[in-house]
């Protein structure tokens, strides 16, 4: 039997996938557009995920690009 993943566990996988992602490419600026790409998720899912590590410090809003917080000086 396969199981049913919820979206609310789907966004949780989708923050550490996010957050391993950005460490091991610290360079990585990505538009919420790449992001669903990447990630092949719902923009919703994107958006909510990338808010998130934005909240939480992680991340940075540059222009239209999130990048970690130490690391904007990359994104232009």
């Amino acid at each position: 039997m396969a199981l049913v993943q919820t979206p609310l566990g789907r966004v949780a996988d989708l923050v550490d996938r996010a957050r391993a992602e950005y460490r091991d490419m610290p360079g990585t600026c990505l538009t919420l557009s790449q992001a669903c790409r990447l990630w092949t998720a719902e923009r919703t899912d994107c958006r909510v995920v990338l808010d998130q590590l934005v909240t939480e410090g992680f991340l940075c809003l540059c222009g239209e690009a999130y990048t970690r917080v130490d690391k904007r000086e990359r994104c232009a």
